[in-house]
Parts: C-alpha cells; sequence; structure tokens
C-alpha cells in the first residue's frame, strides 16, 4: 500500500492527481491541518508520494488560481512544470528560406514562457510558421503533447506502457469504457490493459484520475481502443460538426482541365488529409479583381473555399505565386490606366521607348512650327530659324513615359 505524500517535505492528507492523454498533469492537495503554515502557496513545488520509499516524485508548479482554504483546510493545484502553457505569448513570425523546424519553434515558445520542451518527432513545419497571440499552448494544437513526472513537456506520440504488477482491476464499464483499479504505484496514459473479463482485445488507457490517501491509492481510468483522448475528441467532433468548421477552410487543388467557360477541374492535393472529395467538377473562378482573367497551366495549384461557410457554394478564390498563366486578360467596360502616376511603366521587360502622348502631340506642334517657318521663301536664313524652333519644341518634351519590348 502507498504510503504518506508530501509536498516540499510538507505532509499532504490526500492527492488527487488527474493525468491527461495530452497536456499537463493536475495534481489536487489537502494539506495536514497541523502544518498549514509551513505550507507553500506559490511558485514550484516537488510532489512525494510514498514514504520512506517513493513510488513517485512529481515537478510542478502552484496554481493560485486554484487554491485556497476554509477553515483549517488548506488545498493546492498544482500542474505539471511551470504551469505556464495557458500563459499569454505574443504573435511572431518564423521564417527560414531551408525550412522552420518545429524544435525550434516549440523551444523558442518554452523559453518565454519558462517551460522546458523535449521534441520526440522533429519536424519541418515549411518556410513559414505565424503563431498568434494567444495561449502559448496553440503551437502543439493539433499533436500530441504531454508534461512528465519531472516537469519537462514531451511532444510527440505517447509511448506505450506496461502495466504495474500492483494493478488489480476492480471493476469494468464497457459502455464507457472505464475501469476502476487499485494500483501502488502511478498509472500514466498508454498503458495497455489486458484482462479476459473486458474481451479478447486490449484497451488503452488515455485519462487517469488517480487518488493517494490514507486508504491507499486507487484509480480511474478512461480507455479506448484507439489513440485518442475519448472526452477531446467529443468535443472536438462536436465543434466540427455544429460549427461546420470544415467549410470555413481554404483546401489546396490542382488544376486537370480548364473549360472554355473558364470554369476549372481539379483535383485534391491532400485527399486523404482534408476530407474531400479526391476531384471536384468544374468550377467557377473568382479572381481577387474584376476584369481578371487567365488561361491556366494545368497542374498549377489552386485554393478552393465555400462562400459564406455554405457547401453548396464552393468557388477557386487564389492561385499559387509559383504558377504562371497561359494567358492574362485585364479588363474594364470604360478604361484601363497603366501606371497613370509611375515614373516608368516597363511592358514585358523591354528597353525601346513608345512613342505616346505627350511625345506625339509634342513631335506634331514642332513639326508645325517649322512648316510654319519654311512658308516664306526657303532662304538660308529661313531655314537656319526653322531648325531653331524645331530644336527648341524637341527640347522641351518630357522623358520617355513607357518601355515596350524590343522589336515590337
Amino acid at each position: 500500500m502507498t504510503g504518506p505524500a508530501s509536498v516540499n517535505g510538507i505532509s499532504v492528507l490526500s492527492v488527487n492527481l488527474k493525468t491527461f492523454w495530452r497536456g499537463a498533469w493536475l495534481a489536487e492537495l489537502v494539506v495536514d491541518p497541523d502544518l498549514v503554515a509551513q505550507a507553500p502557496s506559490s511558485g514550484r513545488v516537488t510532489i512525494t508520494i510514498g514514504a520512506p520509499t517513493p513510488v513517485a516524485t512529481l515537478s510542478g508548479t502552484i496554481d493560485p488560481r486554484y487554491s485556497g482554504s476554509f477553515g483549517s483546510t488548506v488545498r493546492l493545484t498544482v500542474v505539471g512544470g511551470a504551469g505556464a502553457w495557458d500563459q499569454i505569448v505574443p504573435a511572431q513570425h518564423y521564417h527560414n528560406d531551408g525550412g522552420v523546424t518545429s524544435t525550434q519553434v516549440y523551444q523558442g515558445t518554452a523559453a518565454a514562457i519558462g517551460e522546458v520542451v523535449k521534441d520526440l518527432a522533429p519536424a519541418f513545419l515549411g518556410t513559414d510558421f505565424v503563431r498568434s497571440v494567444g495561449p502559448a499552448s496553440r503551437v502543439l494544437w493539433d499533436i500530441d503533447w504531454w508534461v512528465d513526472a519531472l516537469g519537462v513537456t514531451n511532444i510527440g506520440p505517447r509511448p506505450p506502457a506496461a502495466p504495474d504488477a500492483s494493478l488489480e482491476l476492480m471493476t469494468w464499464e464497457p459502455l464507457e469504457q472505464r475501469a476502476e483499479v487499485r494500483c501502488d504505484v502511478l498509472v500514466v496514459p498508454g498503458t495497455i490493459l489486458t484482462d479476459s473479463r473486458i474481451g479478447a482485445s486490449s484497451v488503452t488507457v488515455r485519462d487517469v484520475e488517480q487518488v493517494f490517501d490514507a486508504d491507499g491509492a486507487r484509480a480511474t481510468l478512461w480507455c479506448a481502443a484507439q489513440p485518442v483522448s475519448r472526452f477531446a475528441e467529443a468535443l472536438k467532433s462536436a465543434v466540427r460538426e455544429f460549427g461546420e468548421t470544415d467549410y470555413l477552410k481554404a483546401y489546396r487543388y490542382r488544376i486537370v482541365l480548364e473549360g472554355e467557360d473558364g470554369r476549372l477541374q481539379l483535383q485534391a492535393v491532400r485527399p486523404k488529409d482534408d476530407g474531400f472529395p479526391p476531384a471536384l467538377l468544374p468550377l467557377v473562378v473568382w479572381p481577387g479583381m474584376a476584369g481578371d482573367s487567365a488561361e491556366h497551366q494545368p497542374a498549377s495549384e489552386v485554393l478552393v473555399s465555400f462562400i459564406a461557410g455554405d457547401r453548396t457554394q464552393p468557388v477557386v478564390r487564389g492561385f499559387s505565386p509559383q504558377s504562371m498563366p497561359v494567358k492574362r486578360t485585364v479588363d474594364a467596360s470604360g478604361e484601363v490606366d497603366i501606371g497613370p502616376s509611375a515614373e516608368l511603366v516597363a511592358l514585358a521587360g523591354g528597353t525601346t521607348a513608345l512613342v505616346l502622348e505627350p511625345w506625339a502631340t509634342g513631335l506634331i506642334e514642332a513639326l508645325g512650327t517649322m512648316a510654319s517657318a519654311l512658308a516664306s521663301a526657303a532662304t538660308v536664313a529661313n531655314v537656319a530659324a526653322a531648325g531653331s524652333a524645331l530644336g527648341s519644341a524637341l527640347s522641351s518634351l518630357p522623358a520617355a513615359a513607357a518601355e515596350k519590348v524590343v522589336g515590337q
């Protein structure tokens, strides 16, 4: 039977330890009334379970928001590690042309809140990773992570664990996949339970609530055949279904065929991951600007989204910057202005100046001046005067206002 427990060496009457498949563990402690004055009320603490030989040692931090007293009873809530994954961190943009690593993001975020992390499965996250302002745990939202007994945050798949020899299965609720057990040591998520009374196949422990007190150690285990937390998955499924969040995202597709009407037939880039059809029938294109249209290269990537989250209105809303259309058209019902305020407009990257207004108008006026000067007798003096007038008119023309392709 498990013996007494303590926090920083101060005796506690009971420890209610909640360990989750994902996240930090929580320990609710009832301090010995005779030692209340000596008990810590904040900061990092060490919980020791069992004496004289400890069966578990936990490193965590007291959360004063959920600790307090009533009469002579003092209760402390301790969160695994620094207890800081719910702290607000500022927004940050990670960028690396060679690839942003998961370790860079996780360790950078952990350092900002005083946590220590171990990246069990380092990976490249892409050239960019944007962390929004909010709880630090947001950077871990779509992966498994947990805080171990030493207070270290482990990021990656949970390993399976064998049950301790002292574990005794008392009851089993098959509908809820819930077990009541006695066990002298910590029971951790990932523990594999096998018992002929619960069926031929084994189940995996996902979430644990374990109590250590004068009556010994007992635990409630929530199990599942799949590697997920049942509560977390149920909540996630409810939010996803009632909020129809799948239709609020943009999805990557490739162009297979473009019809004469401009609609696109598409093929999903990641059909298994996104859960949407691997191919979409012709979809209309909503460009970023009215009057903008193009003939697209096959295999170019596009983004498909749903107008107002309506599943009946899928449209193509964006194109990969790495693709180039075969033909591009920019049109308007009245007038198309290109660079009205620009000092230089380069068309197709050329270098030969276009002769446009005010050049053309200026040249016509200059030639008119010369023609007037030559209208009288073609004397040397008149010719010289006409040339001088032409030169003066030409010198007053503005610089070239546009360029075109050489040879056009």
